[in-house]
């Protein structure tokens, strides 16, 4: 067989192919094909064994399948007989596809002319006629509507390369977009036109949409959820944002395999979460779009540690980003709720009241409550408060008060508060966030000194001032 690529020609020899050839003497051999509408060149091998089954000659063939030649004056383009197609990223700038136009007919055509329609039009977005420029194969002649005589002569079965060159608009959609390609010519002092549809098929990389691996609800891009046996979960979301100029659409998430849980058989089914949206979402340009993700917990899922990735897929399939998702389903203790206030100031405290419940009939003993703020100052340092041990009587409660002070040079914006509760050898998690808003204008003097200290006449005195501005913008100080 013939092959260009996936295409294949399957080839029929019209006699037998075993046959006894005598010295100095040849046959010759007649090859059946069916092309059907492909217009190619394929390339294969014509084998010759002895009657043992070696090698004797090995000899490269192709077949070139031209556009049939039609009476009258035709064209046509090489390898597109009627929809030409052009490929192109969104994230170019330009693109250059070349086209071969030939003469398919009997008679030779001349003051031939191409002409596009005024837009080339998708579902949601347009590409227009002035973002194209078309040029012969000198590089000099111009084929549009303005100038008809760029190319005098074209003779039977000749053909012509016609290159057409794309300005990308900017923010374009990935999408297919659909217009005509008119080519006018004159044969025997008639003029004729011929019309093509020119489908651009804009497509992207994608590879600036990816999940917030660092958000609320995410760290490091793991997604932390702590619930009890038989709880439903639907206050929690990630983010898929879009550092693109140009929207993308079609987008979906999903978690491929199941939850498993690690050095252990044990494992729990992936349909225990849903998402909103899950499929077919578009993120705008330079935009984000919230996740929210809904965990319903089985009654008999046994206590333990379980991962599963989450997935961002493309339109086409292609895998943009991953987070893992991981589930701690608690025992007996558990954190009922944390309570503090949401808007601080630097300089401020922020009592966070943690409460702790056991809802077993026994006594559960050494449980701790820790809490750490992410994170909060310029330096970027964390601050950690922690709680006495105690012990938990059988079917109640317990709160427990960690007092931050929020330091005077703290970050404006929101900071993670992670609530950790360890008790016999387990530890639960709970993720906050804490949102510190300075002033617009504030400046505070850290240290002040004189030097020196006893002032005598005629004599100079220094003072050194350390300043230091907590507000939310840069100040002139004189």
């Amino acid at each position: 067989d013939l092959r260009n690529g996936s295409d294949v020609i399957a080839l029929n020899l019209n006699q037998t192919q075993v046959f006894n050839l005598s010295p100095n003497n040849y046959t010759d051999f007649k090859v059946n094909y069916t092309s059907g509408s492909i217009l190619k060149l394929f390339k294969g091998d014509v084998i010759i064994t002895t009657a043992s089954g070696r090698v004797s000659k090995q000899i490269n063939y192709s077949l070139n399948v031209l556009e049939p030649q039609v009476q009258g004056a035709s064209v046509t383009f090489k390898d597109y007989p009627s929809t030409l197609v052009m490929n192109i990223k969104v994230e170019d700038n330009k693109e250059r596809k070349s086209f071969y136009l030939v003469n398919n007919g009997d008679v030779t055509i001349s003051n031939i002319s191409i002409d596009l329609d005024t837009k080339f039009t998708g579902d949601n977005d347009d590409i227009e006629d002035n973002d194209f420029e078309i040029n012969g194969e000198d590089g000099e002649s111009t084929f549009d509507e303005k100038d008809d005589s760029d190319l005098e002569n074209l003779v039977v079965g000749a053909e012509y390369k016609v290159v057409l060159d794309l300005d990308i608009p900017s923010s374009l959609d990935v999408d297919d977009y659909k217009g005509d390609i008119d080519v006018s010519y004159v044969a025997n002092g008639q003029t004729y036109t011929k019309r093509f549809t020119l489908k651009i098929i804009a497509e992207s990389d994608n590879d600036d949409v990816t999940i917030d691996h660092n958000s609320l609800y995410v760290k490091d891009g793991i997604m932390k959820v702590f619930a009890e046996k038989g709880e439903y979960i639907n206050d929690i979301y990630f983010k898929v944002i879009n550092d693109a100029s140009y929207d993308v659409d079609g987008l979906k998430v999903v978690i491929d395999d199941n939850f498993e849980e690690e050095d252990s058989a044990r494992t729990m089914d992936k349909s225990v979460v849903t998402f909103d949206p899950v499929s077919d979402f578009t993120v705008y340009d330079r935009d984000d779009e919230n996740i929210d993700v809904e965990i319903n917990i089985p009654e008999d899922q046994p206590t333990g540690t379980y991962t599963a990735e989450i997935k961002l897929y493309s339109k086409d399939g292609k895998e943009l980003d991953k987070i893992d998702l991981e589930v701690e389903v608690i025992g007996d203790i558990y954190i009922s709720s944390v309570n503090y206030k949401k808007t601080v100031t630097p300089g401020e405290y922020d009592d966070v009241e943690v409460t702790v419940k056991n809802k077993v009939g026994t006594v559960q003993r050494n449980i701790r409550v820790i809490g750490t703020l992410y994170d909060i100052d310029s330096s970027n340092s964390d601050i950690h408060k922690s709680s006495s041990n105690f012990l938990l009587e059988g079917n109640s409660e317990r709160k427990e008060t960690l007092r931050f002070k929020i330091p005077r040079d703290a970050s404006d914006g929101s900071h993670i508060l992670e609530i950790k509760v360890l008790y016999d050898g387990n530890e639960l998690y709970k993720v906050e966030n804490i949102d510190v808003a300075r002033p617009a204008h504030k400046m505070d003097i850290k240290s002040y000194a004189i030097n020196p200290t006893v002032a005598k006449c005629d004599n100079s005195l220094y003072t050194y001032m350390k300043i230091q501005n907590l507000g939310k913008y840069d100040e002139d100080v004189k």
